[in-house]
């Protein structure tokens, strides 16, 4: 099969280090085979980039649409993501996207990891610049090529409620043909080898790494990373500051450490520097959306207790006949429950390293089996 690969609101690049990349670039390790598969990407390439391995790039840069000539594509991959004209910067390779969106011949997929980046109309938005004189766009767009008539596009949705999802969808004035899920969570166990066990590396009892999400985590945040007792050490890293809370929420509470900014590259090294963590989400996940933080978490050997809000019906670390009864252990509701399973890891170290061994082998996936489903749906939507 031959697939096309566009990304919304961004380029594609083997070496940019971001998780919006990061999500394009294992979306097309997803697609690829050498044995059956063959996958072009179709982005602005700039001289400093690097080639995504066993991936054909073609520059979209300057009105190039090739995609159409002499090329037969089994499917049109469309990685989400939001278009900002930023100051009015006309975003040529963003909108020769939406073009091939709205001129593909053949089946559209768009690949759905986060539930605000869902595919919106931006005729409105680029028709009005366009036709201002202050941004000195040149009138050559028109409303056929870029507003999304089409009623055919599959919606392949991280977020597991379908039904929550569809509701977001029907909002955009955008008609799909279906929506089916694909559990897009599980990428880090395609993508990352479990770290080595390392008792000794742990400097921290509770960690988290993220960001602020315009206020979305806020309580979550403090209901499980503050005011905790002297004997357990708490770390925030990232985009997160002491600042963005709102004092009356904080007002007597022990704060965390604040460790600021690392690159997306070291997260993992981080994270693995605490010895436990606990997997929040925003309010709209609850039910709805598990997050790649939990499989990271797992990888980096932190015991990953999960907010019981997040995950209601304990399907994470499900197995059947639970023994050890750690699907329980591994889901937290409270900040004394927390507490209360922090200093039993302390108490009983020699423990840690089997429920880490545990832990890992409830949610490990066959990558072969993984990559061959997501092809599988592929095909069977086409």
């Amino acid at each position: 099969m031959k697939f096309a690969v566009v990304k919304l609101g961004g380029r594609i690049n083997a070496n940019a280090i971001s998780g919006v990349n990061e999500e394009t670039v294992r979306t097309i390790q997803l697609l690829q085979n050498k044995l059956t598969n063959e996958v072009h990407y179709f982005t602005k390439i700039l001289s400093k980039d690097v080639s995504i391995k066993d991936a054909i790039p073609h520059n979209i840069k300057g009105g190039n649409l090739e995609y159409n000539k002499n090329k037969t594509f089994d499917a049109l991959i469309v990685i989400n993501g939001n278009i900002n004209f930023f100051g009015g910067a006309e975003s040529t390779h963003d909108i020769l996207t939406l073009h091939m969106i709205n001129n593909w011949k053949g089946k559209i997929f768009y690949i759905l990891y986060d539930h605000d980046l869902i595919l919106k109309q931006y005729w409105r938005n680029i028709n009005s610049k366009q036709n201002n004189f202050k941004y000195k766009w040149k009138n050559k767009y028109i409303k056929e090529d870029i507003e999304v008539t089409r009623d055919d596009i599959i919606c392949v949705s991280q977020p597991y409620n379908l039904d929550a999802v569809k509701v977001l969808l029907d909002r955009t004035n955008i008609t799909y043909g279906n929506v089916v899920h694909f559990p897009l969570y599980k990428i880090p166990l395609m993508s990352y080898k479990r770290k080595q066990i390392d008792i000794n590396k742990y400097v921290v009892d509770l960690i988290y790494g993220g960001t602020f999400r315009g206020g979305r985590r806020e309580k979550k945040l403090i209901k499980f990373y503050f005011n905790y007792p002297s004997n357990i050490k708490v770390e925030l890293f990232g985009k997160i500051k002491s600042s963005q809370f709102k004092e009356k929420l904080i007002s007597g509470l022990t704060e965390p450490i604040y460790s600021g900014m690392y690159k997306y590259y070291e997260f993992l090294d981080k994270m693995s520097t605490g010895l436990s963590t606990v997997t929040i989400g925003d309010k709209w996940y609850e039910g709805n959306n598990y997050t790649p933080r939990i499989y990271e978490s797992v990888l980096c050997n932190t015991i990953t207790f999960i907010d019981i809000d997040m995950d209601p019906n304990k399907k994470i670390y499900y197995v059947d006949n639970d023994k050890r009864k750690l699907n329980d252990f591994l889901h937290v509701s409270s900040r004394e429950e927390v507490v209360d399973k922090i200093l039993f890891l302390k108490n009983n170290i020699n423990r840690i390293g089997s429920l880490l061994d545990e832990q890992f082998n409830r949610i490990n996936i066959d990558i072969y089996k993984y990559k061959n489903s997501f092809i599988n749906l592929i095909k069977n939507n086409l």
